[in-house]
């Protein structure tokens, strides 16, 4: 369940609450001015009161839309935009959130998470200028590597035919000596 349907079930419950409250207070009035009359087919309510209660419900109803239409604007509308760039921060891209200027809760966390996409992005930078650095050095590595073995193959082949050579040469010289 999402916070704006939980804040939304919230302010509902609240309104509901509100408006029985609101009953029981007006049946206690009624109660207490004696304009109950159960033998005359009277109603619990007095007759004029019946009308402030719907007034006073629906006036709760209208508060909780304005209560909630305002909490989404101000607060949960500015944290989807936050999760928003969490989102693109952690898929790799600038993760900025982009918000109006404020000076309560909502801009300060906004600002906050805008200098830690900064950090984010700047850390991400020097770490892929230290892996091209490191798999350059690899490479280089590498080809020296493939050239000392080219030397290596090459002295070994050499001193393969030196020795080949120098073998009937020393018979050769063994035999005239």
């Amino acid at each position: 369940m999402t916070l704006r349907l939980k804040i939304l079930i919230s302010f509902i419950l609240l309104s509901v609450v509100n408006g029985l409250l609101t009953l029981f207070i007006l049946e206690a009035a009624s109660l207490s001015t004696g304009s109950y009359h159960p033998d005359r087919g009277g109603t619990l309510i007095a007759p004029g009161l019946g009308l402030v209660a719907a007034s006073l419900v629906l006036g709760a109803a209208l508060v909780t839309f304005l209560l909630f239409w305002t909490l989404r604007r101000l607060v949960l509308d500015p944290l989807d935009k936050i999760v928003a760039a969490a989102h693109q921060l952690a898929e790799g891209g600038d993760g900025l959130v982009q918000l109006p200027p404020r000076d309560d809760e909502i801009g300060y966390l906004a600002d906050s998470f805008n200098l830690m996409a900064e950090a984010v992005m700047e850390s991400r930078l020097t770490l892929e200028e230290k892996v091209r650095v490191a798999s350059e050095k690899s490479e280089a590595a590498q080809r020296n590597l493939a050239f000392a073995e080219r030397l290596a193959a090459t002295g070994r082949l050499a001193a393969g035919v030196a020795h080949g050579s120098n073998n009937p040469l020393s018979g050769v010289v063994n035999a005239s000596a």
